[in-house]
Order: C-alpha cells, then structure tokens, then sequence
C-alpha cells in the first residue's frame, strides 16, 4: 500500500540560547554540560543521559541504587533556570530550580549514589523537600499515615466555607476510624474520597472508591 501524503518533518533540537547557556553551547549537550560541572567539584555522575531528540535541553541521571528511579534534568527557555525532578513511583521526591549548574551536578551525584532526601537536600540547598516525600521516602505504612493526616487537615480548612468539603469531611473521619480503611492510601478527587492499595502512581487497579 501506498501513500501520496509526505513524510512528517523531522524534529530538529530546539538549540539552547547561548547567551543564556554559554556552557551547554560550549559541551553540545545538557548531560556533557552536568557531568563537567560534576567533574569538576569531585563529583560521579555515571553515564548523564541525553535525549536524543532535544540534548541540549534535557538530561537523565540513573542511580547506581537498585529500585531508584532516574532523577531528570531540564531547561528553561527564556531564562537560565536549571529544573531537576527526581520521582519514585510517581511520587516528586524532590524538585527544585536554580541558575547554577553546580546545584543540580551536586543534587544528581547525591541522589545517583543512594543519598536520604534531606542528605541531598543539604548538599543542593535549592531544592524542596515536603513532608510527603519523605514519608514515601520511608516507606509505604508511613506515607498512608501521613497521607490520612493531611487529607483531614486539609479537608477541615476547606469545610468551613463548603458543604461539599464538610461531607467530604465527614465520610473521610469515618472511614479512618475503620483500621482495614486506615491502612489504604486516602485521596479526594471531586469531592469524592477514594482508597488505595498502592502508595504510587499508577494507583492499584482494585482501587476502592466511595463518595456521598
């Protein structure tokens, strides 16, 4: 079979601002530009990763730790911003930006040789560290722990203006007082609360869902 329709035209890199990233200019790629900079504190970060369809915006970090998720290195395109997000089954572990490429050579080194969260917080001061990640970040049974109390803190805010969070509210107080309930992660969506057997995303497929 054939087709008289063209080809679809090639992707071409979007080329980083010079003036803005002299130093990814200089290297070609936004992994060549990290690991020189890592390099050059002391540091290891492996094989950084490009993408071979935009190097010189986005970079891969793969830990040397088994189960780990790779930590992801971009740009910004109308200022210098550097951005680094490091996920763990769907959940941001951590995030940040700066403007110095050192930060993120030293956040990527940190997270790809197995450092705790707030290890890799003190060696890149930029990036943001919540309750949440670190609760996910010790395991499942405490990321439901925490999940339950923030669910509720924020529910009770919300229900001093709207029924629908007051009810909400008040199926979501009931349910954790049930201890096979307590022990699923909580989350709202809608005004609908909703139970988990993952902590995760992708959520478990015999997720239980409830609403009123």
């Amino acid at each position: 079979m054939t087709s008289n329709s063209p080809h679809p035209a090639r992707h071409e890199p979007t080329a980083a601002d010079p003036d803005l990233y002299p130093d990814l200019a200089a290297a070609g790629s936004l992994a060549a530009a990290l690991t020189l900079a890592a390099v050059e504190q002391g540091l290891d970060l492996g094989a950084a990763l490009s993408n071979d369809s935009d190097p010189l915006r986005t970079a891969e970090v793969v830990s040397v730790v088994s189960g780990r998720a790779p930590c992801f290195i971009f740009i910004g395109s109308k200022s210098r911003w550097f951005n680094i997000n490091g996920l763990h089954r769907g959940v941001r572990l951590l995030s940040g930006s700066t403007s110095d490429l050192e930060e993120p050579a030293r956040a990527a080194a940190s997270r790809r040789n197995g450092a705790r969260l707030r290890e890799i917080q003190e060696a890149a001061p930029f990036l943001k560290v919540t309750e949440p990640a670190e609760a996910h970040e010790r395991g499942p049974a405490e990321a439901v722990t925490v999940q339950w109390r923030l669910l509720l803190e924020d529910l009770r805010q919300e229900a001093d203006r709207l029924d629908l969070a007051r009810r909400t509210l008040a199926l979501a107080e009931a349910a954790s007082a049930e201890p096979k309930l307590r022990q699923l992660y909580p989350f709202t969506g809608h005004w609908s609360l909703h139970f988990t057997t993952c902590t995760g995303f992708p959520n478990s497929r015999n997720r239980r869902g409830t609403h009123r």
